[in-house]
């Protein structure tokens, strides 16, 4: 299913798409920012979802118990309430712009972790994975950061880690991976 919200109107009429299991959001109007994603805590049955918007915050998205694969192709301002989305396997932070992915760390299931440059994607500090225990990928090639900050905590399971095009001068905290 796929939602194109233009006006207010239409972001109060997705809440009609109760039973759902994949969602692209697109909001094309750069005049419309969500001031949080409440209006998807009754879609318990989401498995994908897809956000094309500028979110000021995550707020709203812990109902989602069934979620596997979450893509933010937008600018967030802060990621926050996480927590319950136990079957969350996937992040894609394409075209996405946020300052700090820490919020991210209340999720313990997610797998792989995606942001790429030429995607329009820009993480300033990588830091607070370190209860993400089955995290296996790390994929931010151009992100924009420049520290590193609690990779070596917690993370048994990482394979992969591209960092690479990065403005990262000196590799630490790297001990226990």
């Amino acid at each position: 299913l796929e939602a194109s919200v233009r006006s207010d109107a239409d972001v109060k009429a997705i809440a009609g798409f109760k039973k759902a299991r994949k969602l692209r959001l697109f909001i094309s109007k750069k005049l419309i920012t969500l001031d949080n994603l409440d209006l998807l805590t009754d879609k318990k049955d989401l498995e994908e979802l897809m956000i094309s918007a500028r979110i000021n915050s995550t707020k709203g998205l812990h109902s989602l118990k069934k979620l596997r694969k979450l893509w933010f192709k937008s600018k967030i301002s802060e990621i926050e309430d996480m927590h319950g989305l136990d079957s969350l396997e996937e992040i894609q932070l394409s075209a996405a712009s946020i300052e700090d992915i820490s919020g991210l760390s209340a999720v313990t299931t997610v797998r792989k972790i995606y942001c790429n440059s030429s995607w329009g994607c820009y993480v300033g500090k990588l830091g607070g994975l370190e209860n993400m225990k089955n995290l296996e990928v790390i994929d931010l090639p151009g992100a924009g950061i420049s520290k590193l900050e609690g990779l070596d905590k917690g993370l048994k399971k990482l394979r992969v880690i591209n960092l690479d095009n990065n403005n990262i001068s000196k590799l630490e905290g790297l001990d226990n991976l």
